[in-house]
């Protein structure tokens, strides 16, 4: 027997119980999902949240250190280096 022949043969009180119960079942789901759903807001919050990024003291104590590379200018262009070559001249021998 399928679903539509099932409902048929119930009576009106049936039906009625039953709608009731679905009617129950939902609102029990609902509130399920509800909680879930906010459980995942909070975790997102907690993970992605600002306190997530704090800084410790540490951390900002060690941003000290990068004064030379803020203080460098990215814009200004390598200095050219040339290369140098030459050949000494071959000296007398002293005593020979």
């Amino acid at each position: 027997m399928n679903t539509s022949q099932a409902i048929a043969a119930m009576t009106i009180e049936e039906l009625q119980e039953r709608c009731v119960q679905l009617e129950r079942e939902n609102a029990e789901l609902t509130a399920k999902l509800n909680w879930f759903m906010e459980q995942f807001r909070l975790s997102k919050k907690r993970q992605f949240g600002v306190s997530s990024e704090r800084t410790t003291p540490l951390q900002e104590q060690l941003l000290l250190f990068n004064e030379a590379e803020a203080d460098a200018r990215p814009e200004a262009p390598e200095p050219d280096w040339e290369t140098i070559t030459y050949h000494a001249a071959k000296g007398v021998a002293a005593g020979r």
